[in-house]
């Protein structure tokens, strides 16, 4: 991710003017925010939980 932090996919449910991407290691899907010079990590959610449940950046 810190090398490319492009490479997760945007995130479907956040329709924002942040880059905010994810990638998903097992079961977990992991929330990033991308910015010029750092990623800031936003969420790790368990695969099972539903968005509507987690609080927004």
């Amino acid at each position: 991710m810190i090398d490319q932090p492009g490479q997760g996919r945007r995130v479907p449910e956040y329709d924002g003017d942040k880059d905010v991407r994810e990638v998903f290691v097992h079961r977990w899907r992991l929330i990033y925010a991308v910015y010029p010079d750092h990623i800031r990590i936003a969420a790790v959610i368990h695969g099972a939980r539903l968005m509507e449940n987690v609080r927004p950046l």
